[in-house]
């Protein structure tokens, strides 16, 4: 089935939920890896100091919105004998900072995670939790000081669409809303996945729809994963002093992430619930009904 037609029929279909966090589930403990030396969490490439890529560019993926940390390529990324089709981002070096972006990898990657004491409980460091990683799009590589593209980092590609494009072309093709069983079993996924983020001591510092990839996981069903996380912070805290706040993504990050750049679990919960509004407003961003529009933040965050 083609993909851009089966987006329009999502997951009404379904005969019963999709897999996903139900709200009786949610004070339960996640499942957790015994024998973490076996896998390498959300990091697809084996953990070693100098890794050499090969990456072949097929085409540039454009966005509906200004792309804050760099330019994202459809790219085929080879290295240890691997190929995979990757969503390839390049990360701007006046908003990039090594150490920080290697501190949240650290935090990705398993067998590290047990020396990120500075940023984990010595409890968290030692154990993984696996509960919703399907709805996460894993990492197939990145470097920080690569000769030709500067500082990148690939996700896994995903043949599909961004959440807030799928939602629109429900409206554009004149078809109904989606059910509110519909709209629930996408939140329940989305909700999946960031807990999956949470339990492991991650945030996503960036979680809007345009970040939720939409694909086909069989005829009559879609599924999401989300994308594009962990970059945030090291952008925000090298943005220059008197910046303009309008060119972030400032729609869906809260006030102390604006104002001090201070990210947590409190900061996507935030994040979430504009997920939320995007997802029962198809087409609308959040504030966008708001009397006198808001165009830009500063004038806010201080209040």
């Amino acid at each position: 089935m083609n993909a851009s037609l089966a987006i329009r029929y999502p997951v009404e279909y379904h005969a019963s939920p999709v897999p996903g966090p139900k709200p009786t589930e949610i004070s339960e403990p996640s499942i957790i890896y015994q024998e973490s030396k076996h896998i390498n969490g959300l990091i697809m490439v084996p953990d070693k100091k100098v890794i050499h890529y090969k990456i072949n560019i097929i085409s540039e993926i454009g966005t509906k919105h200004r792309a804050f940390a760099g330019k994202t390529y459809r790219a085929v990324l080879s290295s240890e004998g691997r190929y995979s089709e990757v969503a390839f981002k390049r990360l701007k070096k006046s908003c990039f900072q090594e150490e920080l972006f290697e501190k949240c990898l650290n935090l990705l990657h398993i067998e590290r995670r047990q020396y990120a004491t500075e940023l984990l409980s010595i409890a968290k460091s030692t154990s993984y939790s696996v509960q919703g990683e399907e709805y996460i799009c894993k990492i197939a590589g990145f470097s920080t000081d690569d000769k030709i593209y500067g500082p990148w980092v690939a996700y896994e590609f995903v043949s599909g669409n961004p959440l807030d494009v799928a939602l629109v072309m429900r409206r554009r093709d004149g078809l109904p809303p989606l059910t509110h069983r519909a709209n629930f079993e996408i939140m329940y996924q989305i909700a999946a996945g960031m807990r999956y983020l949470e339990d492991n001591s991650l945030c996503h510092r960036d979680l809007r729809a345009a970040n939720i990839l939409v694909y086909v996981q069989h005829q009559y069903s879609m599924a999401i994963k989300i994308t594009d996380y962990m970059l945030t912070l090291s952008i925000l805290s090298k943005l220059p002093e008197n910046s303009d706040l309008s060119s972030l993504h400032w729609r869906w990050m809260d006030c102390e992430a604006l104002e001090y750049g201070q990210f947590g679990i409190k900061t996507d919960i935030w994040s979430f619930g504009c997920v939320m509004f995007e997802i029962l407003n198809p087409g609308k961003l959040p504030y966008s009904l708001e009397k006198i529009p808001i165009e830009d933040p500063q004038g806010y965050i201080s209040k």
